[in-house]
This record gives C-alpha cells, sequence and structure tokens, in this order.
C-alpha cells in the first residue's frame, strides 16, 4: 500500500504548480524512505533499538534524528530559497533520493550492529520486525550471467531473429566479439537512468536534427556514463544480450525519425522515449514479441496520435500535443525501474485516443452523409428538371395553368418522391406518368367517345393532383385556384375547343434546357498523376503544402461517383478541403502533397517487419549463388 501510495504521488508531480514543488519533491523522496524502511531489516532494527533507549517501543518516523524523513525535511528546507523551476526542483530531489537515500542501507545496517553490540536489545530478531521471518534472497548473479539471462527470462524469438541482424552487422564491421568481463544489468541501468534524467533536466531537444544526433549518440553517451573506453584501454564491455538490445531500440527509434507519417515536431518528442524503452526492453524481452505489452502499446498509441496531428499551434495541456509532451515528461521524470508505470500512463492514454477517434469517426460519418445527401439531391434535381423540361418542349399549345402546375408544385411532388422511395421506386414512377395523363387531358376532343373517356379520367387526374400537393404540403388556396383553372381549362377541352378561347399558349422563353448527365472523369492521356489522384482510396491521408510552406495533413473522405469531386477532412473529421481530381493531381505534380502509408498499422509492428526485412534480405546476400 505504502508503495502504491508513493508511485501516485510521482505521478501527481507532473500536474503541480511552481508553489507546490517543494512539497510534492518530497513526496518523491519520501517515496523512496518509505520503501528503504520496509525493506532495509538493519534500519528497521536499529529505530526499533533508538526507540529502546528512549525509554520506547520505538522511535516514529518524524522522531527519528537520523532516519530518512529528517534528511528529507532538511534537504526540502536547504533547497527551498532556490528560484529554480518545477522541473528543476524535481530533478535535484531526484538526484538526492538516488545520492543519498539509495545508499543510506549500510549506513543504517552500521548503526543497528553499533547499537547491538553496546548491548541494545541483543535478542532482537530481524524478522520480528516486519511480523514475519526474514525472506531467503536468492544468491547475486555475476555481471555476465544477469547480461545473458536478461532477468531471469528466455529471450523471444523476434528478439533472437532481430539479434543476428545486429550481430551480422557487427561482424560485417569488423568488430566481433571480446572475451572482456561484462557490465552488471543493475549497473547499466542505473546508468541509463542517469542519462534519463539528464533528459528530463532538458526542456527542449531542439531541432529534428538534434533528436536524430540524440538517438545515434546513445551508445557513446552509455559508454562515457559506465566509464568503458575512456583512456583508450577497454577492461569491460556491455554483455552481448543488452548491446544487442540497445542496438534494436537505436533501431526503433531510427525508424520512427524516419517515418514520414509523423511529423517532425511529434519526432522531436517522441524520442525522448528512447532511454525508458531500452530500460524496458533490457528487463523485459517480451517487449518485442508481445503486441500487448504497455510500454510497445503505448509507443504505439503515442505514435497513433502524432500521425493525425496537424499544427494549429495550440501547445496546451489538454491538445494533442500538450497530451503526448505530458506523457513523455511523466515517464521520463517517474520511470525507474517499475514498468507498471507504462500500463497505467497507455490506459488512460487509450481512452483518450479512443474518444478522439470515435468522435472524429462520427463526425466524418456524418460529413460524408451530408455530402452524399447534397449530391444524391442534385442528381435527383437534374433528373426532375429534365423530366419536366421534355415534356414542356415536346409541345407548342400547353395551357399556361398547365405549366405553372409542373414547373411549380409537380416539381416539389417529384423531388419529395424521390430523396423518400427512390427514383426508382413505383411511387415515382406513377408520379412522372401523371404528368403525361396530366397533358394528355388537356387536348381538345371532337368525338362522343373521346369526350366520354375524357370525363370518366379527368376526376382521377384531378384528385392525384390535389394527393400530390397535399403530400408537399403545398399551399390549399393556391392549390384550390390551380384546379379551378385546370377545371376551365379541361371544360373547354370536353367541348372540343382549344383552351383559351381557342388561342394557344404561348411557349415560354424560359422553358429550361436539358441538363447532361454528369459522369466520372476518364484518365487524360495516360498522366500518371491524374492516375494516382483517380486511384486515391477514401481514407487515405495526404500530407499537403500550400502556397505560403504550411503544411496540413487532410484525410479523403468522400469521392462523387458522378463528378470529379473529392471532399477531405481533419483528424477531427471536419470538412476542410474540396478540390477537384485535376487539383489533387496538380499538387501531386508539383510536389506539394504525398499520401502517408501504413498509418492503420502499429509503428512498432512496422518498424520491427522493416528490420526483419532487412535481415532476411541480408542473409540472402550472403547466400553461395548456385
Amino acid at each position: 500500500a505504502f508503495e502504491e501510495a508513493g508511485h501516485a504521488l510521482r505521478r501527481e508531480a507532473s500536474l503541480v504548480e511552481d508553489a507546490q514543488a517543494d512539497a510534492v519533491g518530497l513526496a518523491f523522496v519520501l517515496a523512496g524512505e518509505i520503501e528503504l524502511i520496509l525493506h532495509a531489516q538493519g534500519g528497521a532494527a536499529g529505530q526499533r533499538r533508538l526507540g529502546h533507549l528512549a525509554g520506547r517501543a520505538e522511535v516514529a518516523d518524524a522522531d527519528n534524528p537520523i532516519g530518512p524523513k529528517r534528511l528529507c525535511e532538511g534537504f526540502a528546507e536547504a533547497i527551498q530559497p532556490l528560484a529554480a523551476e518545477v522541473s528543476v526542483r524535481l530533478v535535484l530531489y531526484r538526484l538526492f533520493d538516488k545520492t543519498l537515500l539509495g545508499k543510506l542501507e549500510p549506513f543504517y545496517e552500521g548503526v543497528n550492529q553499533y547499537l547491538e553490540e553496546a548491548g541494545v536489545l541483543p535478542g532482537l530478531r530481524p524478522g520480528a520486525i516486519l511480523g514475519k521471518e526474514p525472506v531467503a534472497r536468492a544468491p547475486p548473479q555475476t555481471a555476465a550471467q544477469a547480461s545473458a539471462a536478461g532477468v531471469g527470462e528466455a529471450p523471444s524469438a523476434t528478439f533472437e531473429q532481430l539479434r543476428g541482424l545486429c550481430q551480422q552487422q557487427r561482424r560485417d564491421g569488423g568488430k566481433g566479439a571480446r572475451n572482456l568481463p561484462a557490465v552488471g544489468q543493475r549497473e547499466l541501468l542505473e546508468a541509463l537512468s542517469s542519462l534519463q534524467e539528464r533528459n528530463l533536466a532538458r526542456t527542449s531537444f531542439g531541432s529534428g536534427s538534434a533528436a536524430v544526433s540524440q538517438v545515434a549518440d546513445l551508445h557513446k553517451g552509455l559508454l562515457k556514463r559506465l566509464k568503458i573506453g575512456g583512456d583508450g584501454r577497454e577492461r569491460r564491455q556491455i554483455g552481448a544480450v543488452d548491446q544487442d538490445t540497445i542496438d534494436i531500440i537505436t533501431m526503433l527509434f531510427e525508424f520512427i525519425l524516419g517515418d514520414s507519417n509523423i511529423p517532425d515536431e511529434m519526432k522531436v518528442l517522441l524520442v525522448r522515449l528512447q532511454i525508458p524503452l531500452l530500460k524496458v526492453a533490457i528487463m523485459e524481452r517480451d517487449f518485442f514479441d508481445n503486441s500487448d505489452h504497455p510500454a510497445r502499446a503505448l509507443l504505439n498509441n503515442l505514435a497513433t496520435a502524432a500521425a493525425r496531428w496537424s499544427d494549429d499551434g495550440d501547445r496546451s495541456k489538454h491538445s494533442p500535443y500538450g497530451r503526448i509532451e505530458s506523457v513523455v515528461n511523466r515517464i521520463l521524470m517517474e520511470f525507474d525501474h517499475d514498468p507498471t508505470l507504462f500500463r497505467l500512463l497507455n490506459d488512460e492514454f487509450a481512452d483518450y485516443l479512443h474518444k478522439e477517434l470515435r468522435g472524429s469517426k462520427v463526425a466524418e460519418e456524418r460529413t460524408a452523409q451530408t455530402l452524399r445527401g447534397k449530391e444524391k439531391l442534385q442528381v435527383l434535381r437534374n433528373q426532375v428538371h429534365n423530366q419536366i423540361g421534355r415534356r414542356l418542349r415536346a409541345r407548342k399549345d400547353i395551357p399556361p395553368v398547365v405549366r405553372e402546375i409542373l414547373q411549380g408544385p409537380w416539381k416539389d411532388v417529384l423531388l419529395l418522391t424521390g430523396l423518400k422511395k427512390g427514383a426508382d421506386s413505383p411511387q415515382w414512377s406513377l408520379a412522372v406518368a401523371l404528368m403525361d395523363r396530366l397533358l394528355w387531358s388537356v387536348d381538345p376532343r371532337t368525338g362522343s367517345h373521346a369526350r366520354q373517356d375524357l370525363l370518366r379520367t379527368i376526376p382521377q387526374i384531378v384528385r392525384e393532383l390535389r394527393e400530390g400537393m397535399e403530400y408537399i404540403s403545398f399551399d390549399a388556396s393556391q392549390a384550390a385556384q390551380l384546379i379551378k383553372e385546370l377545371q376551365t381549362v379541361h371544360i373547354a377541352c370536353v367541348r372540343g375547343v382549344q383552351p383559351g378561347n381557342g388561342a394557344l399558349a404561348v411557349v415560354s422563353d424560359n422553358t429550361p434546357p436539358p441538363v447532361e448527365e454528369s459522369s466520372p472523369p476518364q484518365i487524360a492521356n495516360g498522366d500518371p498523376y491524374v492516375k494516382r489522384a483517380l486511384q486515391l482510396p477514401v481514407g487515405s491521408w495526404l500530407e499537403i503544402t500550400d502556397v505560403e510552406g504550411k503544411r496540413r495533413r487532410i484525410k479523403l473522405c468522400w469521392k462523387s461517383e458522378v463528378s470529379d469531386a473529392c471532399f477531405f477532412v481533419n483528424r477531427k473529421g471536419v470538412q476542410v478541403a474540396e478540390m477537384t481530381v485535376a487539383e489533387v493531381a496538380d499538387l501531386f505534380r508539383n510536389g506539394r502533397a504525398d499520401t502517408l502509408p501504413e498509418l492503420e498499422t502499429p509503428v512498432v509492428d512496422r518498424a520491427l517487419a522493416f528490420m526483419m526485412k532487412t535481415l532476411d534480405e541480408s542473409g540472402a546476400k550472403k547466400e553461395p549463388k548456385g
């Protein structure tokens, strides 16, 4: 419970303001103090003997004059006047924890032994201090054993294959294995932690080139920290398994630096995780085989969020940039040797990322649905326009009231029927057929049978017209007026005379011309850039550069099936661009647009696959030709 409380205090450290820095720093070292008292039998026994001298059962933590709590409080008072930023203060506390508290156990064991030899509670058993017998500790491993064993774990199959790549590269470079003592894994991890603390003190890695240098120089900095080869005479070396792990993690981050999916600003953040991820890989070899490993999953999720990020200038803590930066800083600040921190941070970030992706997907689907609806409406309008226009242009003697009905309410009847039922539905066909019956009904009849047939049909036509106007909620008074004028026309036709006292209705000059049906564009003259734009699948991400040189990332949300329009959204699913196929092709042609492939594949998986492919190709080149 104390250990969990200590970890919680460490996590909260990244959220505090300057005024709380000392308190949180003290929480850092107190977490180490609690762990020390719980696990150092000499310290607990000495505290019991000091209490006996004071006439108590034992000395409380707060009253122990040489206890870690008093030392921590004294250090907090000493640095309190310093005018330093939060990150600097936290580094000081971490160094204090490492350089003093981490080395107190031998001192407390000496104090306990001194008191015991002086006759203070000589019969006190160490196991009785914590209410249990002391736990037997396994004999310490030698440096070579620890390096080869990988903290007691068998190296994974993927790791062993990747080791082959590293060893082959060393052989190609003329660097073979040497028979020197190996650095112990504990010392190696401490050296990496020291480098990690140095990175924490740096507020920025500067440019992308500085990040590249940082990744490449890790091994050099580690050798310097371990004091290997500094005087030109090497007396020991990093163990083979650990060296291979360093090389593989270095290649992983070199792959990230070369990944076109991830913006340069995000690469600068992600490469700061190189040392923490290396420490995890040294301690837990299943990092390379287990795709669900918390540290690997966290790196994948961070890279996924980074790949979808567009620089809008927002660096606040709630922005995608700010959230990724916060995770990176917390790892640099809090991670030492307990990988459970990665599980906690991955759970938090995965939840955030899931909500972001779900929200953008919903917005994107809504955008696509709106675009599909607009195009469907436009296509339907063209159909209605052509259906009515073709009939109006075919006759010269159409009564004005019929023309008004067709171009007014009946146009809306066709639109609404097409939207609700579809242009291939029976209801649409009946609405279209009614126009032909209406035009048939306004031809004068001269024979008796023709007049009787017209008289039987007119009521049905009028009833269907009324129903159609009601269907679209057409104004009742206007509908009544139109029907009344139509009845006048029908009476004239039954009498065998032309409507309008025999005068033919003049064809209106504004009779709508036909609308040409659109069709998908064809590949022009085999232009490869037009072909590339046409074949760009929906869901593809592009990085485009505008005329001012500013880059942004957009996703192809929808492509029109009847035109050459392409619609793009941002990471939030909001439409940000509409371009024709020709315009997209021009961006490709001018080098102002490029596709971002494999955005859905996790970055670690892609990196490992790339390294495995390189290994296979390297092996194939060295096979003797038959």
